[in-house]
């Protein structure tokens, strides 16, 4: 340990040093303060005469409640006096949100600051950055601003100006010229000629660009509202209009809405132009449309080399298949005052062309992949369409009906129409000017199909069938099923099938018409009726069957050729007109060259008139003898020509014929009719081979036969002659001779013998 002297004799040397110490500092002062006594003075250089201060690095703070509002920094700073502002470089704005936690960054290469009126300005480039995080890469839809000229308000954060202006988003951009942005409202406005264009999060295909007088976009909302005009354009879509707003999802657009606008996609071979009072858009993810709707005056074109398709409606709805550069057309629906309008193409001959209407409170279109042809259109309400035909020379039609549906062949060619509870009407062709319209065809049904030929879009089979109707001018029809085969020109019914007109009726299971003359087949318990024909007068001297009555008959299968003029009954024919009748297997009557002509079982009946006299036998029904009085004659036969201008009825085949007590049976028989004003009668009968005649009278029998015999109603006279002519009386016995004549009314009978026989006559005697 060191000892209390041995401390004080160490005293002695510190101290020493310390003085030592203190000396050298005092000389080096000494030395310093001469050296700067010797140096010439340094001051700050002076500001100039308007600044009052001026620092680099410079930090202005504003504060509420202890959370930053606004801080603006700057590399340098000067405070001028006159006018009174603060001038900056390098200057960085932050203008920070509620929460203090994110701010909108302001990046300028100068400003100029107002600190009383918390404006800052910068005429330069400015950059505006929003919504930066702590740490983080700038997040949120709209991205960036960039412009000059750009006025500042630091109190609530709003930026304005009038020059031009770019911006971004996440998915996009746009320009203007002017814009406006508050940050507290989170909304954009663009002043003047806004474009904003959106690529979408993955972009494909052509970008989306908006277009308007005026830009408002609203982030808190997702909505970006479009004033004065407006215009949507994608590929080969471009929509236009009033007021518009344009519906944001994830940052792409979803759906737009526009006021008076008007919208066309167009490609290389189909143009669709569309317009309404409001026009509404749905796009897809990729911001493809995939439907368009339009409300209040809605009206869609479209246009292609083979039609032109104008839709006209209260509401319009397109809907659209996303693709990866546009969008085709699938379907659409018009609702309210619908109306489609359908014109041949450019490639449709003239002569071919035609245009149709079809109009329903509902009516939806639907197209063939690729979206340029229509595959089907139908009504979901009552409607009606109109074939107009570009050429007189070709008719035109019309139907309406509960619904409507047309189907469709590749280039808008029409392949088949279905209806349902349909009304038709058809106006023939004009095959000249000068010529009078003919009558108009109608008809109702409940089903109905039409078949067209796809290559010239011609009808060529229309069915109809439960409750078809038809009627053209005078004549009608009815059937559970008409069909019309427009290749064969044949009208078709089926089942219960009835048609008449002024000349006529006729009814049968099937019934087939030629369309252009009117020749018809008529088969399965055929029924008919002709009305009396106007003839002229020398053609009514004669005839089995009155010109001024009508004519009835039924059959299992009936035939008109030659227009009409040819007509054939087959399958137990029976023709009759009052009491008289005719009956065969086939009855064939050729009315222009008045020929008539029966075969297999004939069975002829008529009534002489003026002549009162009782029937042999009741005629047979159909029908019943009037109860006019009048003289039966009823010839049987397998064979029966007739002709009216001889009046001649040739029977063939074996013949009976009965005329009141009269009995005639022979191989043939010619019967002799005559027909005036007055009268309709048997004038006179010629009976060859094997004649058998018979009279039987009150308490007599008389029979006769011969190879030929006549017979003449007026004298009531019958002539034997040929085949050794007999003739037996029950009351005065044989006459034999080459000649034999007997007259009924006087009773008389005179015979003739050929040389070298004489007549025999052997009287009985009772």
């Amino acid at each position: 340990m060191y000892s209390e002297s041995t401390m004080r004799g160490a005293r002695k040397p510190l101290l020493a040093g310390i003085l030592v110490l203190l000396g050298l500092l005092g000389a080096t002062y000494y030395y310093q303060q001469q050296t700067l006594a010797r140096a010439p003075e340094r001051r700050p250089a002076p500001l100039p005469m308007d600044v009052q201060a001026a620092a680099r690095d410079w930090v202005f703070t504003q504060t509420e409640a202890n959370r930053p509002v606004v801080e603006i920094r700057a590399k340098d700073f000067r405070q001028v006096s006159e006018p009174a502002h603060i001038e900056l470089k390098g200057v960085e704005l932050r203008l920070f949100d509620a929460n203090g936690l994110t701010y909108d960054r302001v990046n300028s290469a100068s400003a100029e600051f107002d600190q009383t009126a918390g404006q800052l300005y910068s005429d330069g480039a400015v950059e505006i950055t929003l919504d930066v995080p702590a740490g983080q890469a700038p997040k949120g839809r709209l991205v960036s601003i960039q412009s000059s000229g750009v006025r500042f308000d630091t109190k609530t954060g709003r930026a304005t100006t009038d020059r031009f202006t770019r911006f971004r988003f996440e998915a996009g951009g746009g320009e203007s010229t002017g814009a406006t942005y508050d940050p507290a409202t989170r909304e954009l406005r663009l002043h003047r000629h806004a474009r904003i264009e959106w690529t979408g999060a993955a972009p494909a295909g052509a970008p989306t660009v908006v277009e308007a007088a005026e830009v408002l976009y609203r982030e808190t909302e997702s909505r970006v509202h479009l004033r004065q005009w407006s215009r949507l354009r994608r590929a080969n879509t471009i929509i236009e209009g009033g007021d518009a707003t344009v519906v944001l999802e994830e940052g792409v657009i979803r759906m737009v809405e526009a006021d008076k606008a008007r919208g066309k996609d167009s490609y290389p071979n189909r143009q669709i132009e569309y317009e309404a009072e409001k026009l509404y858009a749905q796009l897809s993810p990729g911001m493809q449309f995939e439907k368009v709707t339009g409300e209040r005056n809605a009206r869609l074109i479209s246009t292609s080399d083979t039609a032109r398709t104008t839709i006209t409606s209260d509401r319009i709805e397109l809907r659209l298949k996303p693709l990866e550069s546009e969008s085709e057309l699938e379907e659409a629906m018009a609702l309210g005052h619908s109306r489609i309008e359908m014109r041949a193409g450019e490639k449709t001959p003239p002569e071919r062309a035609e245009t149709r209407i079809l109009t329903s409170e509902a009516i939806v279109l639907k197209m063939r992949p690729g979206g340029q042809d229509i595959s089907l259109l139908e009504t979901h309400a009552p409607g009606k369409i109109e074939f107009i035909p570009a050429a007189a020379t070709r008719p035109r039609r019309e139907m309406a009906a509960e619904r409507l549906t047309f189907h469709y062949a590749p280039d808008n060619r029409l392949e088949r129409l279905n209806a349902y509870r349909v009304t038709t009407r058809t106006e023939p062709p004009l095959v000249k000017p000068q010529d009078a319209p003919a009558p108009a065809t109608t008809t109702a049904s409940k089903e109905f199909v039409a078949h067209f030929d796809p290559d010239t879009s011609e009808m060529v089979r229309l069915e109809q069938w439960d409750g078809f109707q038809y009627q053209e001018g005078a004549r009608r029809a009815t059937a559970y099923r008409g069909e019309t085969d427009a290749a064969r020109n044949l009208f078709l019914l089926t089942g219960q099938a009835r048609v008449w007109d002024e000349s006529g009726t006729l009814a049968a299971h099937h019934i087939r018409m030629d369309r252009v003359t009117g020749d018809t087949v008529a088969e399965g318990d055929v029924s008919a009726t002709r009305a009396p024909e106007k003839r002229d007068r020398k053609q009514q001297q004669s005839g089995l069957f009155s010109s001024q009555q009508a004519l009835q008959s039924r059959s299992q299968r009936l035939v008109t050729g030659e227009r009409n003029r040819r007509i054939l009954y087959e399958g137990g024919a029976v023709l009759w007109q009052g009491a008289n009748r005719l009956q065969a297997e086939t009855v064939e009557i050729e009315r222009e060259k008045g020929l008539l002509a029966a075969s297999g079982n004939v069975d002829t009946l008529f009534q002489e008139e003026g002549r009162p006299s009782a029937p042999n036998g009741t005629p047979p029904s159909p029908p019943a003898p009037p109860s006019r009085a009048g003289e039966f004659v009823r010839v049987k036969s397998q064979g029966l020509t007739y002709s009216d201008e001889s009046g001649v009825a040739h029977y063939s085949g074996g013949v009976w014929l009965t005329r009141g007590s009269l009995e005639v049976r022979a191989r043939e028989l010619r019967a002799h009719f005559v027909k005036t004003e007055q009268e309709s009668r048997l004038d006179r009968a010629f009976a060859d081979g094997n004649v058998q005649i018979a009279r039987s009278g009150p308490g007599f029998t008389r029979t006769g036969s011969a190879e030929h015999a006549e017979y003449y109603s007026e004298e009531e006279k019958t002539v034997l002659h040929g085949g050794n002519p007999v003739i037996q009386d029950s009351r005065r016995g044989v006459t034999r001779g080459s000649r034999l004549t007997h007259y009924a009314k006087e009773d008389k009978l005179l015979a003739a013998g050929a040389a070298p026989e004489p007549a025999v006559t052997r009287i009985l005697r009772k």
